[in-house]
């Protein structure tokens, strides 16, 4: 019976170990799930579990409420030249920054990354922060980020000032080249599918609300910088871009933006929410409005 009860354990704790693997979870979630699995557990048993996972090599942590698996105790080894198609594939969709692929690319790569040892993972990111793209690029990522929420949505027309001209059309892909980018894009006038030089987009007007772009909008642009870039892992939904030795961009498709913004002004004088602008202005409201309700207290207790 006490060799089926290690049994037992063992079991349970294989399977906390794989749900953590798969995506970040809670206690509750986690008991959850278990009794899903006829599993019953509480949640102080399950705190004993990851005891001893990170006595066999597992570093777990906890963030906002969650528990996440930052390493794995059996290790994956990548050659340099491994490592270095690694970094500039998931750079390059960094830059672009194409939701309909960055949450799964990123969450791949943050799989990856878990079963690799210290050392290596701090080789790769490393890497990662020297990788270079071609000024193409990085000039027109604005227009690569937009353009790219269409891509999915096979009824979404939108206009472009094209070389002086205007145009109706459906995006589809981009072409890269080595020196340019095309817009490959059903072209309504001609009836057919034509090649736009991205370069040559000078205005892109009049966009029909879809979902991708509701979902694109949504998203919050903020800079971080000094020691706070320095040692920054990104949350879930979360997608970071060197800018800088000591800066870093990062894009959070958080929903709950009331906590958002919470942790961004813990961060001080190290973090600037940058976009969207509505965002930005009702950021900077409530932080008047704080220092104003801080002014008010100060003033009531001086005159007390």
């Amino acid at each position: 019976m006490k060799k089926l009860r290690k049994l037992e354990t063992s079991y349970r704790i294989m399977k906390v170990l794989r749900m953590l693997h798969a995506r970040p979870l809670g206690l509750d979630e986690l008991c959850y799930e278990l009794d899903i699995d006829e599993v019953g557990v509480n949640r102080e048993t399950i705190t004993k579990y990851f005891s001893t996972l990170r006595e066999v090599g597992c570093v777990i942590e906890k963030r906002g409420g969650k528990f996440w698996l930052k390493h794995m105790p059996l290790f994956v080894n990548f050659t340099q030249r491994e490592l270095e198609t690694m970094a500039i594939f998931q750079k390059f969709t960094q830059k672009l920054q194409q939701k309909r692929i960055d949450d799964k690319i990123q969450s791949a790569f943050s799989k990856i990354l878990r079963m690799t040892d210290m050392k290596l993972h701090e080789q790769y990111h490393k890497i990662l922060n020297a990788v270079k793209f071609d000024d193409v690029y990085i000039e027109n990522k604005e227009k690569l980020e937009l353009l790219s929420n269409f891509f999915d949505e096979n009824s979404s027309k939108l206009k472009i000032k094209y070389r002086g001209e205007h145009f109706k059309i459906s995006p589809k892909s981009f072409k890269f080249g080595e020196n340019s980018v095309q817009l490959f894009a059903f072209n309504e006038a001609s009836k057919k599918y034509e090649n736009f030089l991205l370069s040559d987009i000078e205005a892109i007007m009049s966009l029909i609300q879809s979902t991708s772009a509701q979902n694109f909008a949504s998203s919050t642009v903020f800079k971080i910088t000094g020691r706070l870039a320095n040692g920054y892992f990104p949350y879930e939904g979360e997608v970071v871009m060197q800018t800088g030795k000591d800066n870093k961009n990062v894009t959070s498709k958080m929903q709950d933006k009331a906590e958002l913004h919470a942790r961004l002004l813990k961060y001080g004088e190290l973090c600037t929410l940058i976009s969207p602008r509505d965002e930005v202005e009702e950021f900077i409201s409530e932080i008047d409005d704080m220092i104003a309700n801080y002014s008010s207290v100060v003033s009531a207790s001086s005159s007390s």
